[in-house]
Parts: C-alpha cells; sequence; structure tokens
C-alpha cells in the first residue's frame, strides 16, 4: 500500500516501482477485526499460527520447518498494539483514486495462492495503472520468501 501511495504522490522520486502481495484497499475487513478483537484479549500469540497459515501454503510451511520457525519468532515480537494499529489504518486506507495517477513502470508481484491479499486485488491495480506488468508466483502471501528466487530475479529483471 505504501508503494501504491508513493507512486501516485512522490512519482517525480522514483523511476520504476515494485509492489508485491498488496491492495488498493481491504475489501473485507472481517479478518483483521477479528485478528484485533483477539489480540487484544489474549495476545499476538493467539492469531500466530492462522497468520502463518495465511502467509505461506501449506507445501511450504511442511517442507519448510526451520523458515517458519524463524518466522514465526520474528512475528511474536510484534508489540499487540503495533499490530493492532496498522490492521486498523490498512482496513480504512483506500488508495482506488490514486491508482490511476501512478504514471511510472510498475511491477505488481503476488502469490496466487495468496489468502491475506487474493489475486484480484492484484489484478485490479494491474488493470488500473497503465504502465503496470505483473510476475505471478505459486506461493501465498510472503512471497519474497516462498520463492526468493523467482522473486529476485523478477525484481532485478524489471529494475534493469
Amino acid at each position: 500500500m505504501v508503494g501504491i501511495w508513493l507512486g501516485a504522490m512522490a512519482r517525480n522520486r522514483f523511476k520504476k516501482i515494485v509492489i508485491c502481495n498488496t491492495a488498493a484497499k481491504i475489501e473485507n475487513t472481517e479478518i483483521l477485526n477479528s485478528r484485533i478483537s483477539i489480540i487484544k484479549e489474549q495476545g499476538i500469540g493467539a492469531i500466530a499460527d492462522d497468520v502463518i497459515k495465511k502467509w505461506f501454503t501449506l507445501e511450504f510451511i511442511e517442507s519448510e520447518i526451520e523458515i517458519i520457525k524463524r518466522i514465526k519468532s520474528i512475528f511474536l515480537t510484534t508489540s499487540n498494539e503495533g499490530y493492532i494499529q496498522t490492521s486498523e489504518t490498512v482496513c480504512i486506507l483506500d488508495l482506488y483514486e490514486e491508482l490511476e495517477q501512478i504514471s511510472i513502470p510498475l511491477l505488481v508481484i503476488y502469490g496466487i495462492n495468496d489468502l491475506a491479499t487474493p489475486p484480484k486485488w492484484n489484478e485490479f491495480i494491474i488493470k488500473k495503472v497503465k504502465h503496470s506488468i505483473k510476475l505471478k508466483l505459486r506461493t501465498a502471501h510472503l512471497s519474497n520468501i516462498e520463492a526468493a528466487d523467482e522473486f529476485n530475479k523478477g525484481v532485478i529483471k524489471f529494475l534493469s
């Protein structure tokens, strides 16, 4: 979402922008609002397993156990208040109008199995931004981790 805003409002500072696994607007805030309620009652740890299941495919979770342990460990250092405030912010953020203001090349990377920011939300961005191209990966939400080589090669190719 930050990349969309930068592409619209600070486009003169960039030649190209890469965004990944994102949305111009969170169309369904039910999951985030539910997480906020759970965190307020039980803390960030109560949502950790559910978040991991949204961030990665089951295949990756089962095959990359050590990576998942590290990511979960890092996630658990997130403060309750930080997660809540970030979630509340993205729930009200609407960047639909800003999409048409992006006039520089935009690479939109997304996972075809992303449950957090579904492919259709990323495809919407691609349709609205004239100079956009897409890179679809066989991943969930954290495509830069789940398909790091493919992700990095795509970014380097686009920026070169």
